[in-house]
């Protein structure tokens, strides 16, 4: 492990310990793992150093699980969220149905600020609170494509409204 990757490391317990949070702390894998009660659902958020790739990254792990006769209609959603988003996207394993929200940003060339991660780690989940609600309608529901747009542009008008 490098020096910067360690020094890294540091910022991100920082960041943890600066929102007053308290995760569980791997050193020797460089992660931290933390249960978050969002407003919509519980989530795992596992914020990472990468030392073989220089990344930081978090994984918000959500508690949805697509059943296998959601799975296509599931994708749409996620890929039509995803179209919307920027540094923030979701994924499907489509074999098991689990569901997750992730981001990084390399730190190859330099370093990373306790703020960039902290904004990751926040926009991250706020991004998770939004478009989860919507996948659990849609495989709670029967959408077809349109009404998976029509979700998609209630969430974003939500989030419109809030600014």
């Amino acid at each position: 492990m490098s020096k910067i990757e360690n020094e890294t490391f540091q910022l991100l317990k920082e960041v943890f310990t600066d929102l007053g949070w308290k995760p569980n702390i791997y050193e020797n894998e460089m992660v931290c793992k933390l249960h978050c009660n969002l407003s919509s659902l519980s989530v795992e958020l596992n914020a990472v150093i990468s030392a073989d790739i220089a990344q930081f990254f978090i994984l918000i792990d959500s508690s949805i699980n697509i059943p296998n006769n959601k799975k296509t209609i599931a994708s749409e959603y996620l890929l039509r969220v995803n179209y919307e988003l920027g540094a923030i996207t979701f994924d499907m394993d489509f074999d098991t149905g689990d569901v997750r929200c992730k981001a990084a940003i390399d730190f190859k060339n330099g370093s990373i600020s306790k703020m960039l991660m902290q904004n990751t780690i926040l926009t991250g989940l706020k991004t998770a609170d939004i478009y989860f609600p919507g996948l659990h309608k849609v495989i709670l529901g029967n959408f077809d494509s349109s009404g998976i747009k029509e979700i998609i542009r209630n969430q974003e008008q939500t989030i419109h409204n809030k600014k």
